[in-house]
């Protein structure tokens, strides 16, 4: 993506105002949840990501937002209310997949 991550612009340094000012950052988090809204509502199977964070979060060459890293993501029927992260994660992931979930603790 030309515009690399979101996290790129999220973060400057010596200064409180991030480098796309607050309303394109506003503009960007509520097109995020409109995305997160589909992947577990408009879709006939809901789609868990699990790995949502700023680095996942690509910008197009208009600063349009892409949710990528679909790699510990779970289909998971409508009707299912409990999902365990266990059951999201390979064995071969289960260290990346704790990580991921209990860093932001």
């Amino acid at each position: 993506m030309p515009n690399k991550s979101l996290e790129n612009y999220i973060f400057s340094k010596g200064t409180i105002n991030p480098p796309l000012g607050w309303e394109k950052l506003l503009d960007i988090t509520i097109e995020i949840a409109k995305g997160i809204e589909y992947l577990l509502q408009g879709c006939d199977q809901r789609i868990l990501h699990f790995d949502i964070k700023p680095h996942n979060i690509l910008l197009d060459q208009n600063l349009k937002q892409k949710i990528s890293n679909f790699g510990l993501a779970k289909l998971s029927s409508k009707g299912e209310s409990i999902v365990s992260i266990n059951d999201c994660c390979q064995r071969d992931h289960w260290l990346h997949c704790t990580r991921s979930v209990f860093q932001e603790l």
